[in-house]
């Protein structure tokens, strides 16, 4: 065998020796791996790089479909082995860039064969989901299985939906409804973000998301009325509907801190470590970020612009476009209401 179904036959052996606990699963990582492949929403390329890029770190024949036969199953590449197997399932459910996989090979190296192979399994587990006992209608899944820094994010990411979720609150209670003056503040907030909220526009030439974006009886409104339906959407979806937050994914790779998969239920927003660098409170928090993403999901807005100044000034220049950006109302929402 080469090495790529050395690792997998060694991954295999290791979890099918485990007596799950009632409940408890483990994920066929080569199951799972071509279950990614066949996805026909996933980019196969991006895929395949997955697996490619474990081997390459831990400097093995990158080729899956190599007649080079492996030398890992020897005795004294044991530990390699067990390093390279918990790279490739890291790579492989969590898809880590190379950066953060030479890190972990790294961390990896320095511990005994019987903590990684533990951790390997950790990774492979199933069902690692748990309702927040503070949040009923919040659930978070792999917080426990992704290490002991992720079990400190999870009590963080409890605390982020609560804010998202009393930001969320006012904002229906102090700009939703249809006859409510805007506030001075808010009014400013929005011109800022949004421009004129009087000016009128054809909501048929603002580029959301096909398919996802809101509807009006005509096409023709205001600024304001298009703001208001969006964020209609977030507030009652987001407030009523259970929420996951998952940690992993894309989500992993620099500079994206979170993501969703799409209009489910329950909400799936999926973050990764550099979530938990932004600030608390203020102008571009995690609260926000949560609903930057939320923004996608129920009313179907791209991400034109980011950060503050950026938003600010398409608003100026290309209004249709702030309307339809999610950073514009990760920000108004973070300035009116937070």
């Amino acid at each position: 065998m080469n090495d790529y179904k050395t690792l997998l036959a060694f991954i295999q052996s290791q979890v099918s020796s485990i007596v799950p606990d009632p409940g408890e699963s483990y994920r066929d990582l080569g199951a799972y791996f071509k279950e990614k492949l066949d996805n026909n929403s996933n980019d196969r390329d991006d895929v395949r790089e997955m697996a490619k890029r474990a081997l390459k770190v831990a400097g093995l024949n990158q080729n899956r479909h190599s007649h080079t036969a492996s030398t890992l199953n020897q005795p004294a590449n044991a530990h390699k082995r067990a390093c390279a197997a918990t790279l490739l399932a890291m790579s492989i459910i969590r898809d880590t860039n190379e950066s953060l996989l030479k890190n972990d090979y790294a961390r990896l190296q320095k511990m005994s064969t019987d903590a990684v192979v533990a951790e390997m399994t950790a990774l492979l587990k199933k069902g690692d989901t748990v309702r927040s006992t503070r949040h009923p209608k919040l659930e978070l899944k792999n917080f426990d299985s992704a290490g002991t820094r992720t079990k400190l994010w999870k009590v963080e990411i409890e605390d982020a939906y609560a804010r998202a979720h009393d930001l969320l609150l006012r904002c229906e209670m102090g700009f939703l409804p249809p006859s409510l003056p805007l506030a001075s503040k808010v009014r400013q907030d929005f011109i800022d973000y949004f421009g004129d909220p009087t000016t009128v526009v054809d909501t048929s030439t603002i580029p959301f998301k096909p398919g996802s974006g809101p509807t009006f009886g005509t096409k023709d409104q205001t600024r304001l009325a298009v703001a208001r339906e969006v964020l209609r959407r977030v507030c009652r979806n987001f407030v009523r509907q259970e929420v996951r937050v998952y940690f992993g994914g894309r989500s992993i790779d620099a500079g994206t801190y979170a993501y969703v998969s799409g209009a489910t239920n329950p909400t799936k927003i999926h973050v990764g470590g550099e979530f938990f660098t932004k600030v608390q409170t203020g102008l571009g928090s995690e609260a926000g970020t949560i609903v930057h993403e939320c923004t996608h999901t129920f009313a179907g807005t791209k991400d034109h612009e980011y950060r503050s100044d950026p938003c600010k000034q398409l608003a100026q220049s290309e209004p249709l476009k702030a309307l339809s950006n999610a950073d514009s109302y990760k920000f108004f929402v973070e300035a009116a209401f937070g």
